[in-house]
């Protein structure tokens, strides 16, 4: 009877056993039937919205319109009536343009950036020239590990959903942080952290525990 009920017990497992491989050939069977080039589906994602820098800038000339509205120079309406002089340095340099101007970006000079003959679009290290629009370009020639890190999202400021499988985000250019002209940030002390009223709470009912336990 024991020898008899041992041979039903190794037929169990046997059959078990073989049941259980054939299941992985069907199921191994089955994956390699699906092509391997089976193309994923794409993830849905909101758009990424970039401020533009705008076109070319206006000089306020003091004077306003009926409605309020300060009225705007071109810069060609000033620049075209006289020769650029050129290279100007510093602001102390500048006699009738431009007055007060904050200038402190490196060794540049005026024409590093402007073209003294084309005051409507900027112009690149190499010589050829770009709109206003494109000055993250321009920017992004010397200022290489900023742009890498922007393209990444470790730098500039942006409002909106950091994922955007939620919704969409929108960022700010150079411009909208960084003044072209003198772009370093002047140094500051950072902002307190928020105060939370609870934590003079806790930190008493922390004090009382220890006291209670120390005696």
């Amino acid at each position: 009877m024991r020898r008899k009920t041992a041979f039903q017990i190794t037929g169990i497992v046997s059959l078990s056993l073989l049941t259980g491989v054939l299941s992985q050939a069907i199921g191994t069977s089955q994956q390699s039937t699906e092509p391997a080039n089976k193309p994923k589906e794409a993830i849905q994602r909101f758009p990424v919205h970039t401020r533009s820098p705008g076109p070319s800038p206006a000089i306020e000339t003091g004077f306003t319109t009926g409605s309020g509205e300060p009225v705007t120079a071109d810069c060609s309406t000033c620049h075209a009536t006289r020769t650029n002089a050129v290279p100007v340095r510093s602001a102390a340099e500048l006699e009738s343009f431009h007055l007060g101007l904050n200038f402190e970006h490196g060794q540049l000079v005026c024409a590093s950036c402007h073209d003294p003959g084309n005051n409507e679009e900027l112009r690149l290290a190499d010589g050829t020239h770009t709109p206003w629009a494109n000055a993250m370009q321009l920017c992004a020639q010397c200022h290489g590990p900023q742009a890498r890190d922007y393209e990444n999202g470790s730098h500039g400021g942006m409002t909106g959903y950091w994922d955007t499988t939620l919704g969409p985000r929108t960022r700010n250019s150079c411009v909208q942080c960084h003044d072209p002209h003198s772009p370093a940030f002047p140094q500051m002390y950072p902002a307190p952290p928020p105060r939370d009223r609870h934590i003079s709470i806790r930190s008493q009912n922390a004090s009382d525990h220890n006291e209670r336990h120390s005696e």
